[in-house]
């Protein structure tokens, strides 16, 4: 999904911030979810942009031709690595 919204034209920053605080804010969570820092839970998706042709597909069979995906390389949760690639 982040995927898709990177190659419909959302600046990364922005595609980050709406799968991160403002998922938490909307569920009343911000104080501890959707941030690094004191308090917070500690989990990171370590992601990397990778450019290539990809094809994306929804879930109406709706096809998506792009040119850079988000790759998840390793996982964080409390602040220590829970999977890497």
């Amino acid at each position: 999904t982040l995927s898709k919204f990177l190659n419909l034209g959302m600046p990364l920053e922005e595609v980050i911030r709406r799968a991160t605080i403002e998922p938490a804010r909307v569920i009343g969570r911000a104080d501890e979810l959707g941030r690094l820092g004191i308090g917070a839970a500690g989990d990171v998706a370590l992601l990397e942009v990778v450019e290539g042709d990809v094809v994306l597909q929804d879930s109406d069979d709706q096809i998506l031709n792009g040119n850079r995906r988000l790759v998840c390389r390793a996982t964080l949760r409390n602040g220590k690595v829970w999977w890497k690639a």
